[in-house]
């Protein structure tokens, strides 16, 4: 276990890794899985590695000025391989539809309400790319009276 703990913690001193973060970059560097899985375990064991730790961090980042939605939160927390559960409990704290309607007049403030449709795509596909959920959307845009093609039926 020596080189693969010398070589986490060497990991650890650029940034916070979540436990298969860790694992994985262990692996690329040669160790075995058994190695790298001991490394990862006593790092756990010592507090050094800890999802909720890197789950809260990462939404933090994500969500204050750069006004990302839970969506794009809980898809970085999944490519980092944090646990689904986890990933829920740390983003059941965050107001999305909330964020969703400040995102929403931020970008009216910049470039006007969508009068056409082609301005309506484009909002929505900037709500889509920052991650918001569609029931955050749709209740941005009914809060702005910006009316969807597919409610008017």
């Amino acid at each position: 276990m020596e080189g693969a703990w010398e070589d986490l913690l060497a990991l650890l001193e650029h940034r916070d890794l979540s436990a298969a973060e860790a694992q994985a970059a262990l692996q690329r560097k040669g160790h075995t899985k058994t190695r790298a899985l001991a490394a990862v375990r006593e790092a756990r064991r010592l507090g050094l590695l800890d999802d909720a730790r890197v789950a809260r961090s990462v939404r933090e980042r994500q969500t204050q000025g750069a006004q990302h939605g839970i969506l794009r939160v809980a898809d970085d927390l999944a490519r980092r391989g944090v646990d689904d559960r986890l990933v829920q409990r740390v983003l059941s704290e965050v107001d999305d539809p909330l964020r969703c309607k400040d995102a929403v007049r931020a970008y009216i403030g910049r470039r006007g309400a969508p009068r056409e449709p082609r301005e309506l795509r484009r909002l929505l596909s900037f709500l889509a790319r920052q991650g918001y959920a569609e029931e955050s959307v749709r209740d941005a845009l009914e809060a702005e009276g910006i009316a969807l093609p597919w409610n008017d039926a």
